[in-house]
């Protein structure tokens, strides 16, 4: 598991601290890509991906978080 603490700032991978309805919200109304996007397409996009977040310390419940990160990973088959 990823953990960086600087500055007052922790970078981790870990999901349990990743907020879904903040993520959703800053996905479904601020960017043009995804305006509109629903909660149940953004729990499952999440779920089918590696995320980051960066998050203020001291954690307390769930901090706002000035950054997140969603990785997809795919798998391609080539013939041989």
């Amino acid at each position: 598991m990823l953990k960086d603490r600087r500055d007052g700032f922790l970078l981790t991978d870990d999901p349990a601290l990743l907020d879904h309805g903040l993520v959703h919200r800053w996905i479904s109304t601020d960017t043009y890509w995804a305006a509109g996007r629903n909660r149940d397409t953004m729990d499952r996009a999440i779920a089918g991906s590696e995320v980051a977040g960066i998050y203020r310390e001291p954690i307390t419940g769930r901090s706002p978080s000035p950054g997140s990160s969603r990785h997809r990973w795919c798998r391609l088959r080539v013939p041989l």
